[in-house]
């Protein structure tokens, strides 16, 4: 079995950007106006369900603040909009708070950076770096230098922990969500794009959401609003892609409480709660019989719509099975990624041509297996 890359909470002993020599706290490098620190952390569980991933650490999480109690570092002075985003999502568990979350006791939440260390950069013609604005922009389109954010996705995100099934990115800007979808790409090969703010392996889905920061409030309220323009239509396409990952919300207001300073944020309907308290993805059906027995070699079990339709190969579509309910629909070049993500939905949604081939959404009324034939006799 291979061993998690996940580290676990506390504080993380890794100088790989350092030339293998680095100080906790202490050593720090610069590289043509970038500078990085070694500060490495992690919050919560080792074998999470949901991994959150800021971009680095702020001035709120580094210097001075690194003496604070260790569960108060995790995005201080931003937790409270961190937990509007996920509640937003319906993520958030209904039984414990978010501070909770951030403990070494805490079973399927972790939390940390894509860049464990904090990183600063120090524009030209200033004299004081700067951990906030524009820099995660300008290093997702850095081209010289070190790659830190590389190193730190092949070093904790290349093999990761069998209950893992999402993983929240914070910031949503385009460079970087590409930047990120490049680099989580090269360790997890299989990777594809679901749509413009999330992709996907064969397992775990990435994610991307507004970012939290004191800067960025204005594209948060939007993005939590779900409000027409920019932001609201990628907060829609986190929805669906965190409905596609399988799971079931189960958010409350008293989740919502946190002990850091409350901050001014429009009110958001949490989404209806299910009967779990504590986000578990729905169980993929297709690998089993009906009586929970693996399936027959050559046989696969696919959806049914009611007028006997079946999801199959032939319904790729310029490339892509189209998948998801009317609004929320994503492309999926797979086939098996396809069904999966069928699998893991409350009810299956695909397109397919009608008998006088316009092409329209049916929705799956029961699972049949089936032979796995070439798609024309499927």
């Amino acid at each position: 079995m291979t061993m998690s890359s996940l580290p676990a909470h506390g504080r993380i002993s890794c100088a790989r950007c350092f030339a293998g020599q680095a100080e906790w706290g202490r050593t720090s490098i610069e590289e043509n106006g970038w500078i990085l620190e070694n500060n490495p952390m992690a919050w919560g569980s080792s074998d999470p369900k949901i991994l959150v991933l800021g971009f680095s650490k702020g001035v709120r999480q580094t210097g001075p603040n690194l003496s604070m109690p260790f569960e108060e570092i995790a995005f201080a002075g931003m937790r409270g909009r961190l937990a509007e985003c996920l509640g937003s999502l319906g993520l958030l568990p209904a039984d414990r708070s978010f501070d909770h979350l951030f403990r070494a006791s805490e079973p399927d939440f972790a939390f940390g950076s894509l860049i464990r260390c904090s990183v600063s950069h120090l524009p030209a013609g200033s004299d004081k770096p700067s951990k906030s604005g524009e820099i995660i922009k300008a290093l997702a389109n850095r081209r010289d230098g070190t790659d830190w954010a590389g190193n730190c996705v092949d070093a904790f995100l290349r093999d990761l922990p069998p209950r893992l099934r999402l993983v929240v990115l914070m910031s949503n800007e385009d460079d970087y969500v590409e930047a990120c979808f490049d680099r989580v790409g090269r360790v997890r090969p299989r990777l594809r794009r679901i749509n413009e703010v999330a992709y996907a392996d064969d397992r775990i889905t990435f994610v991307h959401i507004a970012h939290c920061s004191g800067t960025s409030i204005s594209h948060q309220q939007k993005w939590i609003a779900r409000a027409a323009g920019r932001q609201g239509d990628k907060a829609r396409l986190a929805d669906a892609a965190v409905r596609l990952a399988g799971f079931r919300p189960a958010p409350t207001e008293a989740a919502h409480e946190t002990t850091c300073k409350p901050t001014t944020r429009p009110k958001v309907t949490p989404r209806p709660a299910s009967a779990d308290t504590s986000p578990s993805p729905a169980p993929a059906t297709t690998p089993a019989s009906p009586s929970g027995q693996p399936l027959p070699a050559g046989r696969i079990r696919v959806p049914r719509a009611k007028d006997g339709s079946v999801f199959h190969t032939g319904l790729r579509r310029a490339g892509a099975f189209q998948i998801g309910p009317k609004g929320e629909e994503v492309r999926v070049d797979s086939f098996d990624r396809a069904l999966d993500l069928l699998a893991r939905m409350r009810k299956p949604y695909w397109r397919r041509p009608n008998a006088e081939g316009n092409w329209g959404i049916v929705a799956g009324n029961d699972w049949v297996t089936v032979e796995a034939k070439p798609a024309s006799t499927l």
